[in-house]
Order: structure tokens, then C-alpha cells, then sequence
């Protein structure tokens, strides 16, 4: 991971992405999983182009979208706190998109969602990250972030939270809030049915 994903990643002013550019060795940002995860393709850290593996097959990465409790830009890239910034009406929900992909962060969450008997990641899960270490690329502009993650399942509280989220963000007139994803493992997502590209 590198501490300018927050750069690349920002899917506008309503999801910005976890930015790790200016965290702190010890520092974490925790959340509660409110939609079945999504699997995107990597993208350079150098041009933004998309990446392939050597038999031409997409570099993937996991994208969790989180509900945390930071309302003040915390944990986002300068271009979105820019933008925010010049945006009167903007007001900062506490979502986060954190991407999971390369580096020791894809294996610390694997090994966390192992630990609490996860197959993959599920709604309603609380999920912490946090810096464990920064090592600067010989020769680049980035460093590479090692991680420590802990993963805890739903919980009637996190499933609150989660209810809390598809109320506000349903669209107008639409009465799938409605629907608990906890009837259905997959949680009623074909997106969560898909294997976690870690």
C-alpha cells in the first residue's frame, strides 16, 4: 500500500478513500463494513494506468466501504479535502472506501477475518487498520505501508449501524432498506458472492 492511494482513489465527494499519506506509525481508522465488498482493477502509482498480471489477467483489489465515526475530512487525500473545501454544501458522512490490494495488508486482514472464522468479508463487520510500519521506495516519490488489522463480525450494534447507512442512502421511493442482508449469508449482494481478491 502506498500512502498516496488516497490521490488515485477518490471516488468523489460523497466516498473519498482512506489516505494514509499523512498517518502516523501507531495511528488507526476503524469502521463498520455497511455494503457487501467490491472488487476493482489496480491501477499504477506512477501514470494511474490499469495493471495486468504477466499472463494479462487484471490486478485486482478488494474496496470495503466503511462507516466511521470521522466527520472533519479525517483520513482523506488532499484533493478531496480541497474539494470538500469549495463545496458549501458538502458535509463529511464519516464513509470511507479503503482498498485492500498488494503489500501486507490484503495478508493482516486475511489472517484477522481467518481469526474470527470469516470467509469473507461480511456486513456488518467491524474492521480496524492501523500503520504498523513506512518504508520509503529507493527511487520514488511513494513509501510502501505495512499493516496490522483486526476483524470483528456483526454485532447488534454494528448491524445499527449498517441499517443507520441504507436508510440515509437509499434512493427516494426505493423500500430495499427494508430488507435485512442478515436473512442471506451472501447478504442478497452477487458482489458478495464473489471470492475477496486476497
Amino acid at each position: 500500500m502506498s500512502d498516496d492511494f488516497g490521490d488515485f482513489f477518490d471516488s468523489g465527494p460523497q466516498v473519498p478513500s482512506v489516505s494514509w499519506k499523512t498517518a502516523r506509525r501507531g495511528e488507526s481508522i476503524t469502521g463498520v463494513l455497511v455494503k457487501p465488498h467490491e472488487t476493482r482493477q489496480q491501477t499504477s502509482m506512477e501514470d494511474n494506468t490499469p495493471l495486468f498480471w504477466p499472463d494479462g489477467k487484471p490486478r485486482t483489489q478488494a474496496v470495503l466501504t466503511l462507516q466511521t465515526t470521522h466527520n472533519k475530512n479525517e483520513w482523506t487525500s488532499e484533493n478531496f479535502q480541497t474539494r470538500a473545501e469549495s463545496d458549501p454544501d458538502f458535509k463529511d458522512d464519516g464513509v470511507r472506501a479503503l482498498f485492500v490490494s498488494g503489500g501486507s495488508m490484503p495478508k493482516a486482514l486475511k489472517a484477522a477475518m481467518r481469526a474470527a472464522r470469516a470467509q469473507k468479508p461480511e456486513v456488518g463487520a467491524t474492521i480496524t487498520v492501523t500503520l504498523k510500519a513506512r518504508t520509503q521506495v529507493a527511487g520514488k516519490t511513494y513509501s510502501t505501508n505495512e499493516f496490522d488489522v483486526t476483524y470483528q463480525g456483526p454485532t447488534e450494534a454494528s448491524r445499527a449501524v449498517v441499517k443507520k447507512y441504507e436508510e440515509e442512502n437509499a434512493p427516494v421511493g426505493d423500500s430495499s432498506s427494508d430488507e435485512s442482508p442478515w436473512g442471506n449469508p451472501s447478504g442478497g449482494s452477487t458482489q458478495q458472492n464473489d471470492e475477496p481478491p486476497f
